[in-house]
C-alpha cells in the first residue's frame, strides 16, 4: 500500500512539473466552426510567414460556447482568441483585453462596426479598439480556403506573457 501511494504522488509530482515545458509556446484558441483538420494547414501558414516553427505554438479548435471562452481566460490559457463575431459584444473587456490600436488599418473594419470593437479604457477614457475582425478576405481564411458565414474576431488577453509574439502572429494572420 505504501509503494501504491508513493507512486501515485511521483506521477502527480512529475505530471505538475511537466506543465512548465510549453509555457513558451504561444497559443492560438479557435472558438468557432472550424473543422479540426486545418490544425495542421494554421501551422504552415505560420510557418511560411515567418512567424515560427509549429513545435513554437499551441493550438486548439473548440467550439463556440461563452462559458467555455471564459473558463479559459479564468485559467489564463492561450495567447490569441478567436471567437465568432456575432459574440463580440458579450465578451469585450478593457480590463482584461490588450489594447489592438496599433493593428487598425483603413480596411480593418471596412465590412462591420468598428464600435462593435472598441471600448471606453478606465484609465485614460478614452476609445481603444480590443478585438480585431478577421474576415473572410483575411490572410487566415483565405490560405485556409474557407469561407465561414460568420466571419471571426481576434483578441489578446492582457495576462499574456508572449504579447509582442500574439501581436505579429495577429497582424499576419488578419493582414492581407
Amino acid at each position: 500500500m505504501k509503494q501504491l501511494v508513493l507512486l501515485l504522488l511521483m506521477i502527480i509530482s512529475v505530471t505538475g512539473c511537466s506543465s512548465q515545458a510549453g509555457d513558451d509556446r504561444v497559443g492560438l484558441y479557435f472558438f468557432a466552426d472550424l473543422p479540426t483538420t486545418v490544425s495542421d494547414d494554421i501551422l504552415s501558414i505560420l510557418e511560411e510567414g515567418g512567424i515560427g516553427q509549429s513545435e513554437t505554438f499551441e493550438l486548439s479548435i473548440l467550439p463556440m460556447f461563452h462559458e467555455k471562452v471564459y473558463a479559459e481566460l479564468a485559467a489564463k490559457n492561450g495567447d490569441i482568441y478567436f471567437i465568432k463575431q456575432d459574440s463580440v459584444k458579450g465578451i469585450i473587456d478593457p480590463i482584461g483585453f490588450l489594447p489592438l490600436d496599433e493593428l487598425v488599418t483603413d480596411k480593418t473594419f471596412s465590412s462591420t462596426n468598428s464600435t462593435d470593437y472598441q471600448a471606453v479604457d478606465p484609465e485614460t477614457k478614452e476609445e481603444r479598439t480590443y478585438l480585431i475582425p478577421v474576415g473572410n478576405d483575411s490572410l487566415l481564411l483565405r490560405k485556409l480556403g474557407l469561407e465561414l458565414n460568420t466571419p471571426l474576431a481576434a483578441f489578446i488577453p492582457a495576462y499574456s506573457e508572449n504579447q509582442d509574439k500574439a501581436l505579429e502572429i495577429l497582424a499576419y494572420l488578419t493582414g492581407e
